[in-house]
C-alpha cells in the first residue's frame, strides 16, 4: 500500500493519493501526482440543506491489524483524491465516502447522513440522494432531575471494581 497527501500552498486544497495493493519486488518507480485527483459529492433533496461534515477514508485489512487513513472537513470542494491503482478491487480494502447535513446552526432540527463504500479507493464519486432514499426519526432527549442523574453516577461509578472516583455533589 501507498498513500500520500499533496497540499497546496497558493488554494486551500489537499489530495489523497492511494494505492492500495502497490506491490514492489524490485527497484520501483511510482509516479505521484496531484492532478490526477478529482473530487467527489453528495448531496440531499433538500435545498436549504448545509454540509456539516465530510469524510472520504480508507481501511485496509492485515494479518497485523487494520491500516486506516483519510480526511474530513466542511466541504468536499478542496478535497481531491486518487487511485493509483487503475480502481482494481483490492481484498481487504474498503473506502467510504459520508457526509451530515443540516442548517447552520449546531441545534439544526433536522440532519441528513449519508455515506457509500466501496472495495477500491473512492475517487470522482457523485452521489444525489432522494427523498424517498430516507427514513424519518423522530427523537427527544431530556436530562431528568438533578437526584436521578446523581444516583445514575453513584451506579455506575460504584458498579466497577477498583473505581476511585467520587460523586459530584
Amino acid at each position: 500500500m501507498l498513500t500520500s497527501w499533496v497540499a497546496s500552498r497558493v488554494v486551500p486544497e489537499i489530495t489523497l493519493l492511494v494505492h492500495p495493493a502497490l506491490d514492489v519486488t524490485g527497484d520501483a518507480t511510482v509516479r505521484l501526482d496531484a492532478r490526477l485527483g478529482r473530487t467527489s459529492s453528495l448531496t440531499v433533496p433538500r435545498v436549504s440543506a448545509k454540509t456539516l461534515f465530510t469524510d472520504i477514508a480508507f481501511t485496509l485489512s492485515t494479518p497485523d491489524g487494520p491500516i486506516s487513513a483519510g480526511q474530513g472537513g466542511r466541504s468536499f470542494a478542496d478535497f481531491y483524491t486518487a487511485d493509483l491503482s487503475g480502481g482494481a478491487a483490492v481484498p481487504g480494502f474498503i473506502s467510504y465516502i459520508s457526509a451530515v447535513f443540516g442548517t447552520s446552526n449546531a441545534d439544526s432540527p433536522w440532519t441528513y447522513t449519508v455515506g457509500h463504500r466501496e472495495p477500491r479507493f473512492i475517487s470522482g464519486y457523485q452521489r444525489a440522494f432522494a427523498e424517498q432514499e430516507f427514513a424519518a426519526i423522530h427523537t427527544s432527549y431530556s436530562g431528568g432531575d438533578a437526584d436521578g442523574m446523581l444516583a445514575l453516577w453513584e451506579a455506575a461509578s460504584s458498579s466497577l471494581p477498583d473505581r476511585s472516583d467520587t460523586t459530584p455533589g
